[in-house]
């Protein structure tokens, strides 16, 4: 019995070395994306926030941009006057919620250009919103197909604004690569208050090479650190239902995180209204169930991990998701959508904790009742 007792405490003792050296390595391994991930989200933040990304002398396609010839070229609805005191000033003023006041132009464009930059300055006073979410002070630039068809999906937001707000410089550039023609519209629909816009301009840019170069290699490193940790993710996990349920959820987060805005949008809409359910913001609430299936998955799949470390690595992925806006055709990092995925990680990871208490307990019953009963002879 003694060489039996000494034989199982050798194997233990191999047992938990063989997990220790496991964790080690972990740990490293861990140790090596967080720190790959943070250099990668620096130097993205660095090209996109410091390097110049087109060039500043842009050919001009708007004539008329000042209104030194009054709203020639311009198509009007509704309450539109110059500022005298100041050249280039319009104003927009909307004083019936059933009615629209706008400045709209349909601008031919030459061969060849890809990108558009459209720039104003834009104040607004007492803008109450309409009852649906375009109808605010807001200024856009959308694309034209051949035969006239406005393309909304694509994106062409430059402001949506309510309330009142100081005026402000606002500058966006937009991909318009094969439209022949583009709608500029300035408008006060269905909403009252006030819109003042001075300093307009839509020139054709193009974007520099250093910068191109640049965002090209770091869409490279993110797919490579990407695909590095999904994978090492996915081999850690030995439930199969759990490991094509994190694959699937990492492809929707991936796809809804490089589509437009506007098309994810109306996409999540239409799917919450299938089930009868009117969302007021829709990124939101699935941003948060994301986040959380996400955690919660992960933290049943890998439930020996300090709960710590899974909360430490989602929230740095969390920041990292919002570091990737950089890199989408509309995106811009936020802070209230990481909080909102902050949110939905904390509730994942409160469910997978109560799940795996749950579990951990049914199976001590199971074994107790398993338990052979105690012999009442004496021992040898």
């Amino acid at each position: 019995m003694n060489v039996a007792a000494g034989a199982d405490a050798h194997e233990r003792r191999r047992a938990r070395h063989r997990r220790t050296a496991l964790d080690r390595d972990a740990l490293q391994t861990l140790a090596v994306a967080v720190g790959l991930a943070s250099l990668l989200a620096l130097l993205t933040i660095v090209t996109f926030g410091y390097l110049p990304r087109y060039h500043a002398d842009g050919q001009s396609v708007l004539d008329n941009a000042d209104f030194r010839e009054g709203f020639q070229g311009w198509q009007i609805a509704g309450l539109v006057t110059l500022d005298e005191a100041e050249l280039g000033h319009a104003i927009l003023q909307n004083r019936d919620p059933e009615r629209e006041v706008y400045l709209r132009r349909t601008i031919p464009l030459p061969n060849g250009p890809t990108s558009l930059r459209l720039s104003a300055d834009v104040a607004t006073s007492r803008v109450e919103h309409g009852s649906e979410p375009w109808q605010t002070a807001r200024v856009y630039l959308v694309q034209q197909t051949s035969d006239g068809t406005e393309l909304w999906d694509r994106p062409h937001q430059l402001v949506n604004l309510v309330g009142t707000t100081p005026r402000q410089h606002f500058e966006a550039v937009f991909d318009v690569a094969g439209a022949p023609e583009v709608t500029l519209g300035i408008e006060l629909p269905f909403t009252t208050g006030r819109m003042d816009i001075a300093n307009l301009g839509l020139t054709i840019v193009d974007e520099r090479l250093p910068f191109r170069l640049a965002a090209t290699l770091l869409v490279c490193g993110w797919s490579l650190l990407g695909f590095h940790v999904t994978s090492g993710l996915y081999r850690s996990i030995h439930s199969p239902l759990i490991r094509h349920w994190l694959l699937g959820l990492l492809a929707v987060l991936v796809a809804g995180l490089f589509m437009p805005t506007l098309l994810r949008q109306q996409l999540i809409d239409r799917l919450a209204i299938g089930f009868g359910l009117r969302l007021p913001d829709p990124d939101a609430l699935v941003h948060a169930i994301i986040f959380g299936l996400l955690s919660l998955l992960v933290r049943v799949g890998r439930p020996r991990d300090p709960l710590l470390v899974h909360l430490s690595c989602w929230l740095l992925a969390g920041a990292v998701v919002e570091v990737l806006q950089l890199l989408t055709p509309d995106g811009s990092p936020a802070a209230g959508s990481w909080l909102i995925g902050t949110t939905g990680t904390v509730l994942g990871l409160a469910l997978a904790e109560i799940g795996l208490l749950i579990r951990r307990r049914l199976a001590r019953a199971r074994g107790a009742s398993r338990a052979p009963p105690l012999s009442s002879e004496p021992r040898e």
